[in-house]
């Protein structure tokens, strides 16, 4: 069971009640003061080292879960410049040498999340800037219509899709599933955690959204469906260049607002 309720935050506000009991969770977004000492920052992604493809079959039974890992893809570097470009007005963002290899984890528990923030000091470099921000995988509930054919329990992380197996077809979901984990640079302490924002997918009438967090829907064609553990280059590729990084550009933006780093 997690004892920290940090990555919940990207999921529907029901949950809010749930958070706000857990009186020991870092803050969605940094404390004034703190965010008056950060003078400079560096960023440091651990998101794109993989890619996860996930199957979820009618009623969330016969189920798949395929984690591919993908560091050659280049996505890390990519995320880190969308989040320098949208801090450059406000901090002094330096560039921060590190393997995303080392932060690769879900903050869902206070030792994990001691560990990723240890590793500031041991993997990176500069490990003495103000400020550190983690663009971390993340985990959010998948959600339903509330039909009894399309309730499920399961979860979804990170950058991947999952198809979802209604009855009699299938529907497929591209999502980037994250958090932003702000790291005092002195101190080791975690200053805030925020999860990314959905609203990306167009909803119709009396349509709800699939899963917490930014996704939208995709068509079949970025479905491994031969080799989900060894997709194909080129559908990877179109994968990659015509959503994820669309959806990252869209939702870094509106997550460092959220967190209260950018007006």
């Amino acid at each position: 069971m997690y004892r920290r309720f940090s990555v919940v935050r990207i999921l529907v506000l029901s949950f809010a009640a749930i958070l706000l009991a857990a009186c020991d969770t870092p803050p969605s977004a940094p404390p004034p003061q703190a965010i008056a000492k950060v003078h400079t920052i560096g960023i440091i992604s651990s998101l794109g080292t993989a890619l996860n493809f996930e199957r979820i079959g009618v009623g969330g039974y016969d189920n798949d879960f395929y984690h591919v890992p993908m560091p050659q893809l280049g996505l890390d570097p990519y995320i880190v410049g969308l989040v320098s470009k949208q801090l450059a007005g406000r901090f002094d963002v330096r560039p921060v040498e590190y393997s995303p290899g080392d932060f690769v984890g879900s903050a869902t528990s206070d030792d994990t999340m001691a560990t990723i923030t240890s590793r500031i000091r041991t993997s990176a470099k500069p490990a003495d800037l103000d400020a550190y921000l983690l663009v971390l995988s993340a985990v959010a509930q998948m959600q339903g219509t509330g039909q009894l054919y399309d309730r499920t329990a399961q979860e979804v992380g990170g950058l991947g899709v999952y198809r979802k197996a209604y009855i009699g077809q299938h529907y497929h979901y591209a999502h980037a599933t994250y958090i932003v984990v702000l790291v005092d640079g002195h101190t080791g302490k975690v200053l805030s955690e925020t999860g990314a924002p959905g609203g990306y997918q167009k909803m119709g009438f009396l349509e709800f959204p699939k899963v917490g967090g930014p996704y939208l829907d995709v068509d079949e064609t970025v479905w491994p469906e031969a080799d989900p553990q060894h997709p194909a280059p080129a559908l990877v590729t179109k994968l990659v260049e015509q959503t994820l990084k669309p959806l990252l550009a869209e939702s870094v933006g509106p997550t460092l607002k959220t967190a209260k780093l950018i007006p």
